[in-house]
């Protein structure tokens, strides 16, 4: 699996093109940013990336904010059965210990200022509706 910084380079285009984004950029700046996406590069070097090959008219926090947003229902879409992302559920974390919060925090728990998701993720599991549902490989 990719180490994708925000999501996959399909997605990323499609919020780019979507948000009016990343529109000044060459076709190298394009090619160079999906490869960063893909390797895992900080979300806040991926955001100005962005920002630079943009006409200015959205701020490089607003573009890392929804970069960020982009990433949870990315993460969410790994784990069939999730609703919302600010529904609770109950985590078996990389230790062993079962853990309640809502889907949000807990992306933002393991990814914390990294992109290091997939480090060990492989032990991690989520309980939807009582049921143990473990992660699923999205790549492009």
């Amino acid at each position: 699996m990719k180490n994708y910084t925000v999501t996959t380079s399909t997605n990323l285009i499609n919020l780019c093109a979507g948000a009016g984004i990343f529109t000044d950029a060459t076709k190298k700046q394009a090619e160079r940013l999906l490869v960063e996406n893909g390797s895992g590069c900080p979300i806040e070097q991926l955001g100005a990336m962005i920002w630079m090959c943009s006409d200015n008219s959205i701020g490089k926090y607003e573009i890392i904010n929804m970069l960020n947003i982009e990433r949870l229902y990315f993460y969410k879409n790994l784990f069939p059965g999730v609703g919302s992302i600010n529904d609770i559920y109950y985590f078996t974390n990389f230790d062993g210990r079962t853990v309640k919060a809502s889907f949000k925090d807990f992306i933002i728990s393991i990814l914390g200022k990294t992109n290091d998701f997939g480090k060990g993720f492989d032990d991690v599991s989520l309980i939807v509706n009582g049921s143990k549902v473990v992660w699923e490989s999205t790549d492009d």
